[in-house]
């Protein structure tokens, strides 16, 4: 059974309102939960629908990498100045 939790193709209707790229859909069924559960992430299965639904998101991303790069200027690099509100600083 499918059950669209977000409403049928609900992500990439978002993503054409929002106008950023899709870049695919994971389904989410009980046998990613229950391979998970045996450290065997749907992920890293190979031979299966799943293999071919994470190589497309990957392969979407790559894509989108590559032509954000060609496309626009480089991302301005970021100096920490302060660690206020950090969590790794230890208050006395």
């Amino acid at each position: 059974n499918k059950y669209y939790i977000f409403g049928k193709e609900g992500a990439k209707h978002l993503a054409e309102d929002l106008q950023v790229p899709f870049l695919g859909e994971v389904p989410l069924v009980q046998s990613i939960r229950e391979a998970g559960d045996f450290g065997r992430p749907a992920a890293l299965q190979t031979a299966s629908p799943l293999e071919q639904v994470y190589e497309a998101i990957a392969r979407n991303v790559v894509t989108e990498v590559v032509q954000r790069n060609e496309h626009l200027p480089p991302t301005e690099a970021i100096k920490i100045t302060t660690m206020a509100g950090c969590s790794a600083v230890k208050k006395n």
